[in-house]
């Protein structure tokens, strides 16, 4: 049997027009009906997250209560002085133990250039700490960007949808810092087979969507490919544990 670990879930934001707002205890129990080991979860729906610091606390909160919730905050520069500096987002986020950590720069305000955000980018690359980039947020010329900038940065994409498979291709043999999760809306054609062979199987990790998508439909598309049951097990929860384990706590 292959031991999941969802590396695309979160819970507790809002999103325009959605009255629905999203429950660690839901993620639960879907993990339980769905026999997922753990989950790394992040704030979602995240459009109407205003105030990240303030969401950071509450997942916090939510994940020292269930083991099987690795908590994956919300990071940004610290240039106005709104929010704790970068070395101290990093070190609760460490002390805490979150498994990765997640950019949005559009969502927060901030650039990705390194007048802005370097502190934060070399803080994170020294540490080894995974960073998770939603395709709609930080497109392949972006990641691109940062992934060569920062080699020993692992940049997690997620949210990445069929039509991109031709540059998805191409961004991860140019970059072996960047990973793919393959849950929802990914949803190629024997596209995790393809990917395997392009890149490894060592670069993709299972997700599942949640709250966008039901989790059942990437269970089901992993453990029916065509991958071996060692490569099954890799992308199941293999590799997104080497790359906690990569954290230098």
């Amino acid at each position: 049997m292959i031991e999941l670990f969802d590396a695309q879930a979160g819970f507790g934001g809002g999103r325009r027009g959605q009255p629905w707002v999203p429950t660690a205890q839901e993620l639960l129990g879907h993990m339980e009906r769905l026999s997922m080991a753990r989950a790394l979860v992040r704030t979602d729906f995240e459009e109407m997250d205003s105030d990240p610091m303030f969401s950071n606390r509450l997942l916090y909160e939510a994940c020292a209560q269930h083991e099987c919730l690795v908590p994956c905050p919300t990071v940004l520069p610290t240039g106005h002085g709104d929010v704790p500096s970068e070395r101290e987002q990093i070190a609760e986020l460490v002390a805490r133990g979150s498994g990765a950590a997640t950019l949005r720069p559009g969502q927060d305000g901030w650039s990705t250039a390194e007048w802005c955000a370097g502190t934060l980018l070399g803080l994170l690359e020294e540490r080894r700490i995974p960073v998770l980039c939603r395709h709609s947020v930080l497109g392949f010329e972006a990641v691109a960007d940062l992934a060569g900038r920062h080699p020993g940065l692992p940049i997690v994409m997620f949210h990445v949808g069929y039509r991109s498979q031709r540059t998805l291709v191409s961004l991860m043999k140019a970059f072996a810092n960047v990973f793919l999760s393959v849950g929802s809306p990914y949803s190629v054609h024997l596209g995790i087979e393809s990917m395997a062979d392009h890149v490894g199987a060592e670069r993709l990790l299972f997700g599942t969507g949640f709250p966008y998508a039901e989790p059942m439909a990437s269970i089901t598309m992993l453990t029916y490919s065509d991958l071996s049951d060692a490569d099954k097990q890799l992308v199941g929860s293999g590799n997104l544990d080497r790359l906690i384990g990569g954290i230098r706590r």
